[in-house]
């Protein structure tokens, strides 16, 4: 006697009907067992194929009966990816810091991937204690990482303001501090001539030519010797300096 349970009508009806039917042919006629046997044979096989691919497709998303606890929840929670959880914390961290710290002002964006590198050192080290939180430090790094070449592409590439404003900024600083200032009418700061100390410089010159003249006119008896002169003349820069307040002559600095 042959038994067929039919379970599902909606994949299986035809082959069991198909079964029945050899089952009813083989069973009046002793000649013909042979060959409807290996026709249910050959049912009976897709059938079972049906039954595997209806359980695999029901059970498909069920986790392997050794992973099983009390429920699935309980172990979806236990096997969390720690890669995404650092990836995207690393990310949230960059964010943090560009919104609150540096309020997304693309003049800062400089500073950004120092400021990573800063983050990657205090929160996802390199040489943790152990494997789980090494994944999750390796990821938060690389979370990091792109966040930073995602903000620094949003400032410096796709609105080339600040590449441009960088130039111009740059040339003004260069002729200012090499050729002229924006009023221009003088030249760079370190360039401007120190008015007070070629003053002094010609002073000083005047003084040491003055000397032998003013000793002749006030003491015409008085021989004044070529050692005596040079004497003289020596102390002139610094008297000079001593009578006006501002820049030391040049002759002194030399």
């Amino acid at each position: 006697f042959f038994f067929i349970i039919i379970t599902d009508f909606s994949s299986t009806t035809q082959l069991s009907l198909e079964l029945i039917a050899v089952l009813i042919k083989s069973y009046p006629t002793p000649s013909t067992i042979a060959t409807n046997i290996s026709t249910m044979k050959l049912l009976l096989s897709k059938l079972t194929a049906l039954a595997l691919v209806s359980v695999s497709s029901t059970y498909a998303l069920e986790w392997p009966s050794f992973l099983r606890g009390t429920n699935n929840a309980d172990v979806e929670a236990s096997l969390e990816s720690d890669c995404e959880d650092g990836y995207f914390a690393g990310r949230a961290d960059v964010d943090k810091h560009w919104n609150n710290v540096m309020k997304q002002n693309c003049d800062k964006v400089w500073g950004l991937e120092a400021e990573g590198e800063k983050i990657k050192k205090n929160k996802y080290p390199s040489n943790p204690s152990d494997w789980r939180k090494s994944t999750y430090n390796q990821c938060g790094r690389t979370g990091v990482d792109e966040r930073v070449a995602e903000i620094e592409k949003q400032c410096l590439h796709d609105d080339s303001s600040q590449c441009t404003d960088l130039g111009n900024d740059a040339a003004e600083i260069i002729v200012l501090n090499g050729f002229c200032t924006p009023g221009g009418t003088y030249g760079a700061a370190h360039e401007q001539p120190n008015y007070k100390a070629e003053c002094k410089d010609a002073a000083t010159t005047i003084c040491m030519g003055n000397i032998p003249n003013v000793a002749h006119r006030w003491c015409p008896d008085k021989n004044l010797s070529m050692g005596k002169m040079k004497e003289l003349q020596g102390k002139c820069e610094d008297q000079v300096d001593k009578m006006v307040p501002g820049a030391e002559s040049t002759l002194k600095q030399e």
